[in-house]
């Protein structure tokens, strides 16, 4: 048997779920945030320099190479509000600056640096020896992206993705294996896949060479160390063509972790809740309609 309402208890009931609706749309807005790219965006850039002893021919040409990098993306400052980092790797991880710095700061920091040409990382991060670890960088990468780590929680839809450049020989003195498991464990990494791209600037052999273009995510992403140059075209591209469009992906690093729904995914769930209260008046049965017009009077009066 179908339950009669009045005009008035009827329209009482569809303003009830009208505002569970407008309830609703509000709650997703408030957890993936405005797609609005009118104001300055931030660019998150890592500078991830090999300085192992197989880069020792190609110190020089590495330097210039980050000093260009820098000042390029200092003068496109007015474009994306750069921070960036620089990182040199060899037998350990040196941070240059710990924290995301202007890109003209950290150019001025770099080039006094460079300048002394001392044989220590605190005082030449391009100073090259030492057995190489490439895996060691890849981890670093990985460690990076976390759901509890600050980069991570900063970045807004509508940003660039986070670079990640990395310029190398490609050259491994460890377990080929342990590097292939990194790189694979870093794409498994949703925070790496949704909000990063890598551009690889190599100077390696052609025999290595694959194996850098799988870590950058194909050809694309690779570019020649006597082509960097030229590098300004290719940080232009990867900025215009690499927007966030989710915030808050699950982070499955830890394969023990119990699976977790992403944005889009919640999203879905949501709009079907949202579908279902909305069946129509009609299809309620004699209890589950008093039950709803008793919600909607007491919402009303209250």
């Amino acid at each position: 048997m179908k339950t009669v309402f009045t005009k008035e208890e009827g329209n009482l009931i569809d303003n009830y779920f009208s505002k569970m609706k407008k309830e609703n749309e509000a709650k997703k807005e408030d957890d993936y945030g405005d797609s609005n790219l009118s104001e300055l965006r931030n660019q998150y850039v890592y500078m991830l320099v090999d300085s192992t002893g197989s880069m020792r021919e190609n110190e020089e040409p590495m330097a210039n190479a980050c000093m260009d990098t820098l000042q390029g993306l200092k003068e496109k400052s007015e474009d994306y509000n750069s921070l960036t980092k620089l990182v040199s790797w060899g037998e350990s991880i040196y941070e240059v600056n710990s924290n995301f710095m202007d890109p003209g700061e950290l150019l001025e920091i770099v080039k006094a640096k460079y300048k002394l040409k001392e044989e220590s990382k605190e005082s030449n991060p391009f100073y090259c020896y030492g057995k190489t670890n490439i895996s060691m960088i890849v981890d670093y990468i990985d460690s990076q992206l976390s759901r509890s780590s600050e980069l991570c929680r900063n970045i807004k839809k509508g940003d660039p993705k986070i670079l990640f450049l990395i310029i190398t020989d490609y050259e491994d003195n460890n377990s080929l294996n342990k590097l292939r498991m990194s790189v694979e464990h870093l794409y498994e990494n949703r925070f790496f896949t949704q909000y990063c791209k890598i551009l690889v600037i190599y100077c390696g052999e052609e025999r290595n060479k694959a194996a850098a273009e799988k870590l950058a995510g194909g050809p694309e992403n690779l570019i020649a160390l006597n082509d960097a140059a030229d590098i300004d075209k290719h940080l232009a591209a990867i900025t215009v063509n690499s927007i966030v469009n989710l915030i808050d992906p699950t982070h499955i690093k830890n394969r023990s972790h119990a699976y977790e729904e992403t944005p889009n995914e919640v999203a879905q769930r949501q709009h079907k809740r949202a579908m279902e209260n909305e069946k129509s008046v009609e299809n309620l049965t004699d209890e589950e309609a008093t039950a709803e017009l008793e919600r909607a009077l007491g919402l009303m009066k209250g």
